[in-house]
Parts: structure tokens; sequence; C-alpha cells
């Protein structure tokens, strides 16, 4: 058993009906939507957890370009380029500028 330290909360919304919600008062007319709002607290390691798999997804999508390959640095994905390669400027290890001698 994992013993969870909470990081925060998250408000998930959830559309109720399609339909249109009507609130009909005398001489004036209101016309919404019937919206849920759900409170989910989550784990550190549910984040960890759900990171390492979108970090998996973007190996088999070939996410980072060159050979270089995703990695988590805290609670972000960011790609890490080959080492001595003209790509480490760019977010996804793209050539983002060449020079000529």
């Amino acid at each position: 058993d994992q013993q969870c330290f909470t990081i925060g909360c998250l408000n998930k919304i959830e559309l109720q009906s399609k339909q249109p919600y009507l609130i009909n008062a005398n001489q004036t007319s209101f016309i919404g939507l019937h919206i849920k709002t759900i409170a989910q607290c989550s784990c550190d390691t549910d984040i960890n957890i759900q990171q390492d798999r979108q970090k998996e997804l973007l190996k088999t999508q070939k996410y980072c370009l060159n050979g270089g390959y995703p990695t988590r640095d805290n609670h972000h994905i960011k790609c890490m380029c080959p080492d001595q390669t003209l790509y480490n400027g760019g977010e996804r290890c793209q050539l983002t500028s060449i020079s000529f001698d």
C-alpha cells in the first residue's frame, strides 16, 4: 500500500444534459447549461504514474526528433537531445539554427 500525500485538488466539470436548462420567471427567462462540478484530489504518485504513461506514449509517437527521447522534469515532459548535436536548442530536438564557417 502506497502512502498518499495529497498535493492538490482539481475541479472536473461534467455536462449533465445536452438540452438547454430553462428558468422562466414572469417577464424574465434565463437559458443555460446544467453543469456539475466534482472536486478530485490527486496523489503525487497518481500524477507520476500518469506522466510515465504519457512519456511512454510520446516515445511510440516519436514526439522527440533526431534521436531525442522524452523525459520527465518535475511535472513536465521534455526532450533530451543526443550529446554533441545541433539539436539541443529545440524543444523537441528539432534543428533551430545552422551556421557555416
